[in-house]
């Protein structure tokens, strides 16, 4: 008999599904685990929490920047295909209208750090993340990344210098010219 219902209840349950569903329930509460380990640490030492999520950012966006270098360099997929033409990379990646959104996520608590610490860094971090996103070339990460890195310097109140005519000016012309783009 047990061997019977062993027979018949393989055939109605799937094990490949229930294996699915299983790594999914797992993942979500990894997910929930570490968010509430997350509250605990901000509660007891706010500035070393700081720190390591800056760090686990740079990190998640070192990885991310290595992938898009060894896309742009034909390891990989493309982003877009169309017949033997392909447009942009995505790396190792499948999903590349999130992998722009991952990468803008993980940017932009970086340049807002790197603001306040050294505007050079934060030059050569946005010049690395325009670069990023004209390999990925979808619209997302062109236009995020374009308004992470003007937005910013202007939220951080690092245009004072300049009138208030040559900013807008100087905005205006950077829409026109990536609308083109």
């Amino acid at each position: 008999i047990l061997v019977l219902l062993t027979s018949h209840l393989s055939e109605l349950v799937r094990w490949e599904s229930l294996q699915a569903e299983s790594i999914m329930v797992a993942k979500m509460s990894l997910f929930f685990f570490a968010l509430c380990f997350g509250l605990a640490q901000i509660r007891r030492d706010p500035q070393a929490f700081y720190r390591r999520w800056i760090w686990l950012f740079s990190i998640g966006f070192a990885l991310l920047a290595t992938n898009m270098s060894l896309g742009a360099l034909g390891f990989g997929f493309e982003q877009y295909e169309a017949g033997s033409l392909s447009i942009g990379t995505k790396g190792f990646f499948f999903a590349g209208n999130e992998l722009s959104a991952l990468m803008l996520v993980l940017a932009g608590p970086l340049l807002w750090k790197t603001w306040q610490s050294s505007r050079w860094f934060f030059a050569g971090l946005g010049a690395m993340l325009w670069l990023m996103a004209a390999f990925s070339a979808t619209k997302v990460a062109l236009g995020g990344s374009f308004l992470l890195v003007l937005g910013i310097p202007i939220l951080h109140g690092g245009f004072q210098r300049l009138s208030f005519q040559k900013a807008w000016g100087t905005l205006a012309i950077s829409t026109v010219l990536l609308g083109l783009g």
